[in-house]
This record gives structure tokens, sequence and C-alpha cells, in this order.
């Protein structure tokens, strides 16, 4: 088991170099100014989380909408979640263990929460639409499962 995960992180590193190598490669160094929040409540619970997903969306949303993002806002949209069963139990906003939000989840938060109408959900590991992107000022959630399957979600005003 400790082979197989170390196997898994140790292919990461080196997908993540590969896509790190080749975006520069193609001169697409592209960094947009997204403001950060943790994705515990309270941060210090940050390890025990599974809200990493409505974190990145309010992260990518704040950006688009001009907006410092608060502890606040991460619990509005966990409520949301949980209000609209999306989500069976917050557990004191840290989501259950397990279950957390799926890419789903999230494009029906971005849609009926914010309004971000224009959204889409990609499965392919393509530099070149992450670069692309970028470039036009939209910013991307990629969300990196155990498996190494990998969600690109663009999201744009």
């Amino acid at each position: 088991m400790i082979r197989k995960r170390m196997f898994k992180i140790i292919a990461l590193l080196i997908v993540a170099g590969w896509a790190h190598d080749n975006v520069y490669a193609q001169g697409a160094c592209v960094i947009l100014d997204v403001p950060w929040i943790s994705q515990g409540i309270p941060s210090a619970q940050t390890a025990n989380s599974m809200a990493c997903g409505p974190a990145s969306l309010l992260m990518a949303v704040s950006y688009l909408r001009g907006f410092v993002p608060y502890e606040q806002d991460l619990k509005d949209q966990i409520d949301w979640l949980t209000e609209n069963k999306l989500i069976s139990s917050k557990n004191n906003y840290l989501l259950v263990k397990g279950e957390g939000t799926s890419t789903s989840d999230l494009i029906a938060t971005a849609k009926y929460f914010y309004g971000l109408w224009n959204i889409r959900k990609t499965n392919v590991n393509d530099v070149e639409m992450l670069r692309s992107a970028l470039l036009q000022g939209s910013p991307v959630v990629v969300g990196i499962r155990t498996r190494m399957g990998f969600l690109i979600k663009r999201v744009k005003n």
C-alpha cells in the first residue's frame, strides 16, 4: 500500500514537472493574480478539510468578480451545497471525509449560486487549453484525483 501510494506521488510529480517544463517551453508563463483562501474553517483546520473544491471555486469567482474572499463566503457556499442536498453533511464546515464535492456539484454551484453560466468541464490533459484559457484571463480549476485522473474546469464570467 505504501509503495503504491509512493508510486502515485512520484508519478504525479513527474507529470507536474513535465507540464511545467512544457508550458515554459511554449512561452506560456501566465500568472493570474487570483486571491487565496484556506479550505479550512477555521483556517487551522486545513489538514482535515475536504472543502478544496468549494475553496478553489471561490478563489476563481473572487478573481472574476474582483472581491477579496473571506471565510464567511466559503461558509455561505457550503451552506448552499448542504441546503440543495449536493453534500449530505458539512461536519462543522470540514465536509465529510470521503464525500467532498464532485465536479457536478461545483458546476452547479458556479451556475446557480454564483450565476456563472458559461462554465465547462473538460477531461483532457491539454496544456494548450490551459494556456489559452489563462491568456484570456480565465482562471482554471484543476482537480487532481488520487488515481491520476485530471479534471479541468474553466471558469468564465
